[in-house]
């Protein structure tokens, strides 16, 4: 959960301050222990000022204008297609490419060539 963006710092916090306006956060309840305030290094309110770090954050004043109103047509879905459609017709996976192997059967079924099982020895020349 965080927010990818170049914005300066100040324009991200006047969006959160902007937001806590709007709906604003709930209160934390006090545990036992800092309602007393006896034990020492805690962060009772009585070693402290009761001002909550939050609060701070939040009582700066804003720089930037934030409005929260979602623009018209921008709820509005269009319909997508989940799929392209086909380009062409019969336009799926043709024949396999067919390697040496292959040839060989293939000739040797129709009984026009024999190989004998023996590859011909063809170099090519680069040039």
């Amino acid at each position: 959960s965080a927010v990818k963006t170049n914005a300066p710092n100040y324009v991200v916090w006047d969006v959160v301050r902007a937001w806590c306006k709007e709906y604003p956060p709930a209160k934390r309840k006090e545990s036992k222990r800092h309602r007393k305030g006896e034990e020492q290094g805690s962060n009772a309110p009585g070693n402290q000022p009761d001002v909550d770090i939050a609060t701070k954050i939040l009582s700066k004043e804003m720089r930037t204008e934030v409005d929260f109103t979602i623009p018209k047509g921008f709820g509005e879905r269009k319909k997508a297609r989940r799929w392209a459609l086909n380009p062409e017709k019969n336009w799926g996976p043709k024949k396999a490419a067919s390697g040496k192997n292959k040839r060989k059967k293939e000739v040797d079924e129709d009984g026009d060539e024999e190989m004998g099982g023996e590859e011909p020895n063809v170099k090519q020349s680069r040039t």
